[in-house]
């Protein structure tokens, strides 16, 4: 994926959003609270809140229960207890590779949340 930022093409891949995507986990799950968009985007050092949306589809679908809430109190909380499957960990693995660090804080992530 390519996209235009101050004049420059960046390439922009599918494992930087996953990246992206386990990081928003991680800072959930230690936060253990609900927390705003604009904090979770500041966190991330993006600058689209839009994108926070992506990031909670890509962990939904891979397991992980990530709950928002509208309004002013609103915001995203990870809801400890869902996991990976051993069949997505296996698709993941067949997709970045079974040496990929990516791959190996995923099971880090994966193991601390059983």
């Amino acid at each position: 994926m390519t996209y235009k930022k101050n004049d420059a093409v960046v390439e922009r891949d599918n494992t930087t959003k996953l990246k992206n995507a386990l990081r928003m986990l991680d800072i959930l799950r230690k936060s253990g609270r609900m927390m705003k968009t604009s904090e979770l985007v500041e966190a991330l050092g993006i600058t689209s809140s839009r994108v926070i949306n992506y990031y909670k589809s890509v962990l939904q679908y891979l397991g992980y229960n990530v709950e928002s809430k509208a309004g002013y109190y609103g915001g995203l909380q990870y809801v400890k207890g869902e996991h990976l499957s051993s069949e997505d960990f296996s698709i993941l693995e067949n997709f970045l590779g079974e040496k990929s660090p990516l791959l190996k804080k995923i099971k880090r992530i994966n193991e601390k949340v059983i």
